[in-house]
């Protein structure tokens, strides 16, 4: 079977959300507690897709412990409106995230922590490997929003 690619680029302007789990290095490592945070993981993953297209957003990837997320904003009138929904999804992810804990009981606490920035000048990448299609962004906002996602 011949490979195919293609690679197509453009810009953007919009919303970068990052969210991840907060201690997910030192659970994964912790043979106590690796099976319960893999299958909070699992359950994170799962909702976390919804609640991004629910808010009219783009899943750009899953991070292993998190998500990158997209929410393309080509008019600047139209921030605030957006912000507004990137906002109210992160709080609710947080929100039921921290109550429900995925439906699972342990004697840990899983939180998530969440960034948003404003990319100005994404390079949007979407790719598409013998039909299997994704998209990647990259920008200086996209790069400070993991930045600040691991800030305690």
């Amino acid at each position: 079977m011949e490979l195919t690619e293609s690679f197509d680029f453009k810009r953007g302007r919009g919303i970068v959300w990052v969210c991840d789990i907060e201690n997910s290095s030192k659970y994964l490592n912790d043979s106590d507690h690796v099976d319960y945070l893999e299958n909070f993981l699992t359950r994170f993953h799962w909702f976390s897709r919804r609640i991004v297209r629910a808010a009219g957003g783009k899943y750009i990837k899953w991070t292993g412990d998190g998500f990158l997320a997209w929410f393309e904003c080509p008019l600047k009138r139209d921030l605030k409106k957006l912000s507004d929904m990137v906002f109210e999804a992160a709080w609710n992810t947080t929100f039921i995230t921290n109550i429900t804990q995925m439906a699972l009981e342990s004697d840990i606490r899983i939180s998530v922590r969440n960034a948003m920035t404003f990319e100005e000048d994404a390079l949007i990448t979407d790719i598409d490997v013998n039909g299997n299609k994704s998209i990647d962004i990259l920008g200086r906002a996209v790069v400070l929003c993991f930045r600040l996602s691991s800030i305690v």
